[in-house]
């Protein structure tokens, strides 16, 4: 599963993960993960096969449903089966062939009592007859409205453990089970889920057709999936497997441009792991709505709409990551899936770095050492003002709360530098093994570290413990003094992280890369306390010395520098991680230093890789001397779009009116999405008396994933004028998709808190159909203070279903009633 709006920061960063204030870290004093002991629950009975027939009253929201377990029993005496199964009408229960059996609905279960005690050597078949009427979760119905954009789909989600609020099963990740699924649906509508498409039969009695998918490889009951709808199938193939792209017939000429790099990332997954693509076939179907980026449901993803791009959205990027992330679950998640929540890291934390490799694959080093670096990023934003976990945890309050940044950002990293210490052989080597051994099993972290020391011969007990049964990472302190009787380095490195029950010393290998005139040579020395010098041989005294090149360990690093040596960093560093480490020292440091500025000026026209001269223009951009402009003017030329749009974005921190005409030529002739949109804020920024006939005709120009539109909002939020406010607000109604009305939701935040219609607004927001929107809406109240607020909170909490945006309503009301208190005090 791959969540969305993953670089989030602040109270928007709690809000995402929906945590407590209580959870809040105190920088001194870092807390863990709180909330009660969860572990697998036991189970008296394995479920081999489950066999659905469904059908739909879609207007009414209802599934009529018949459901076939075949199970046995793990030992003698077992007279009853407890199914989970949320609101539903149970109308029968039937041991097959014939004998009725009586049951007990409570809310969450359903106890069916056998007709006699059976042992493990009996296996039986349990029919049963049932109906769900408005499912609170797991299956959802997109009915169009009048004037709306939305598709009318039925779909379902069943991850953590929603799937039993539409058929009984055994909701949890230690049981797997094949199925077959039969959905009957109106023509012109298709159906699909899991496995091979078995038959399609015309039912002649009315207008529907029933759509039998079949797959036999056992899986997790989260994992079987349905989507149904007016679909059109666009095909390709790995080798003789169907590669399928389900989508709308409105979104087919997007279809290639989004999807048609699968077939490759499947090809070189399948060589790098040493598995083959073990399905039928590999469909990916887009919804409206969708609550995550995408699902990996076994053998058919479910993917949000937004991941649709046109070819010319290409220029500024593409959806490979996302793609290759859930792809990758279908071995990483599927064909080996995690035991429990607490190890929902072998799912997360795989499918995370598998996506990197993707963009290593294909872009290079460069890019996916920039990839870490951001994942490194978010995960220490949780770790240091959230809380701290170790990978293997078992205290949440709900089963989402461990697919945090620890599982899929740490969790990558992990792997990450598993790869760095073994190398790259036994790497591939070390999970190979684990994906054989572990074939169609459920995992938890000791299979992998066995794994790993059986396939490369290493003992890797350190690794485990520090890594992923201890929490937090290693802050290094270091500092260097010339040895001249020893001709060597001394290099001091002190490990600063505050030592607990939870964090440990880090023992890990590492580089040092020592640059002195034209000569470059590298020492290897292993961490093993918290206070360490190492003597390393030189010829000389280095003139740059860089620990961890190429930042292969999760870390922090204070090293001191002077100037001198971090502008040679800047020139002459081989990896552009390190290039971009000194650019940021300097700009912390030596910002008002025109030497400092022109040096990284020289980047943004030289460096070679995209992300290190799109960076030198925002740096440009926020010193802005005067001789800057023609530098950034000659980068709105750059071959990455991106640097371009930098560039643009920069020029408009100069606030020279005379740049207008240049970039609206800009915006008129260059083809990406990402210059347009900057080129709009920019606009706004530099004339924003005369801006608004231009972003009212932004507003009304179409564009990839509403990407002009959401520029024209933000810069609109700029002018903090009621008209302005009134424009963007009809752009924040349901006709138009939920990332735009996320856009207008913030916007009005910065822009209208003195327009009477905005409250009313936001408040009407909190049951958007669209979790990321709900929990937006409740952010922007709190950001805007107004108490109006407090009841609509109280009642949309109340009535609330994801956990997720819950907290983050309840973070709001709290917000609001504290400074309610405040301002009460204030008046006393």
């Amino acid at each position: 599963m791959k969540q969305v709006h993953r670089l989030l920061n602040g109270l928007v960063f709690l809000m995402v993960v929906g945590l407590s204030p209580a959870l809040i870290l105190h920088a001194a004093k870092i807390k863990p993960m709180e909330g009660p002991e969860h572990h697998a629950p036991d189970r008296d009975f394995h479920i081999i096969h489950y066999t659905l027939k469904l059908s739909f009253d879609a207007p009414n929201k209802t599934l009529f449903a018949k459901e076939r377990l075949t199970l046995t029993p793990f030992h003698s005496g077992v007279d009853s089966v407890v199914l989970d199964a949320a609101k539903m009408e149970i109308h029968s229960v039937q041991l097959v062939p014939k004998t009725n059996l009586k049951f007990k609905k409570h809310p969450e279960k359903l106890v069916i009592y056998l007709d006699q005690a059976y042992s493990s050597r009996d296996t039986l078949d349990v029919s049963i007859d049932y109906t769900v009427k408005k499912p609170k979760k797991g299956l959802y119905f997109i009915l169009p409205k009048k004037g709306g954009k939305n598709h009318f789909e039925i779909y379902s989600q069943g991850e953590m453990e929603d799937n039993h609020y539409w058929f009984p099963c055994w909701d949890y990740p230690n049981d797997r089970a094949s199925s077959d699924v039969f959905i009957t649906i109106k023509r012109p509508n298709i159906a699909i889920s899991n496995g091979k498409l078995v038959a399609v039969t015309e039912n002649k009695t009315d207008s529907t057709r029933t759509f039998h998918w079949k797959i036999t490889t056992p899986h997790v009951s989260y994992l079987t999936s349905i989507v149904a709808g007016n679909y059109v199938k666009v095909e390709d193939f790995y080798k003789k497997i169907p590669v399928q792209y389900y989508v709308h017939p409105d979104q087919k000429p997007y279809a290639k441009p989004t999807f048609e790099k699968t077939p490759r990332i499947i090809e070189f997954f399948s060589k790098r792991i040493g598995v083959e693509y073990p399905y039928a076939k590999y469909a990916q179907s887009v919804v409206d709505n969708f609550m995550y980026g995408g699902m990996e449901n076994i053998s058919a993803t479910t993917l949000t709409s937004a991941t649709m791009r046109d070819r010319r959205s290409t220029i500024d990027g593409t959806s490979e990551g996302l793609i290759a992330h859930e792809l990758a679950h279908q071995w990483w998640g599927d064909w080996l899936t995690c035991r429990n929540w607490t190890n929902s890291w072998l799912n997360e934390g795989f499918a995370t770095y598998f996506a990197s490799l993707w963009t290593e694959h294909t872009k290079g080093r460069d890019a996916l050492d920039i990839n870490m670096r951001n994942t490194a990023k978010v995960y220490m934003a949780e770790d240091s003002t959230v809380y701290r976990r170790t990978l293997n945890w078992y205290r949440y309050k709900y089963p989402i709360n461990m697919f945090d940044r620890h599982a899929y950002d740490k969790g990558a990293w992990v792997l990450h530098m598993l790869r760095y210490v073994v190398g790259d052989e036994l790497f591939w080597k070390g999970l190979n093994t684990y994906a054989v051994t572990n074939a169609k099993k459920l995992v938890e972290a000791p299979d992998l570290k066995k794994a790993f020391e059986d396939g490369t011969g290493k003992n890797l007990y350190w690794f485990f413990n520090e890594w992923v049964y201890s929490g937090g990472y290693p802050k290094f302190d270091i500092s260097k003094t010339w040895v001249d009787s020893l001709k060597a380095l001394a290099l001091h490195v002190k490990q600063t992280q505050v030592g607990d029950t939870l964090t440990t010393v880090f023992r890990m290998p590492v580089r040092i890369r020592m640059i002195t005139g034209t000569h470059k040579q590298t020492a290897r020395v292993t961490l093993s306390t918290a206070d360490t010098t190492f003597y390393l041989p030189c010829t000389r005294n280095p003139d740059l010395v860089i620990f961890d090149p190429g930042n292969h360990i999760l870390k922090t690093v204070h090293f001191n520098k002077s100037k001198d040596e971090w502008l040679l960093q800047l020139t002459r560093a081989e990896y552009a991680v390190d290039r971009l480490d000194a650019l940021n020292a300097l700009k912390k440091s030596y910002k008002d230093d025109e030497t400092v500025q022109r040096a990284i000026a020289a980047r943004l026209k030289s460096d070679p890789f995209w992300v290190l001269r799109r960076e030198s223009a925002r740096f440009l951009g926020e010193v802005h001397p005067q001789w800057a402009k023609a530098e950034l003017v000659s980068a709105m030329h750059d071959p990455k779009s991106r640097v371009r749009a930098e560039a643009i974005s920069a020029l408009a921190s100069f606030k020279d009116t005379t740049l207008v005409a240049k970039i609206q030529e800009t915006f008129q002739s260059d083809s990406s999405y990402a210059v347009e949109s900057a080129a709009i804020r920019a606009i706004a920024r530099l004339d924003s008396t005369h801006a608004l006939p231009f972003l009212q005709k932004a507003l009304a120009m179409d564009s990839y994933n509403e990407q002009i539109r959401k520029a024209a909002i933000r810069a609109l939020a700029r002018l903090k004028t009621p008209e302005a406010v009134d424009i963007m607000l009809p752009y924040g109604s349901l006709n138009y998709p939920a990332t735009l009305r996320m856009s207008v939701l913030r916007a009005v935040g910065r822009a209208g808190k003195k327009n009477p219609k905005v409250v009313p607004f936001l408040i009407e927001h909190l049951k958007d159909p669209s979790n990321w929107a709900r929990r937006q809406a409740a952010f922007t109240l709190s950001r805007i203070g107004d108490y109006r607020a407090i009841q609509p909170l109280e009642e949309a909490i109340k009535n609330e279903i994801d956990p997720r945006v819950k907290k983050s309503m309840e973070i709001a009301l709290k917000h609001l009633k504290s400074k309610k208190e405040i301002d009460e005090e204030k008046k006393k």
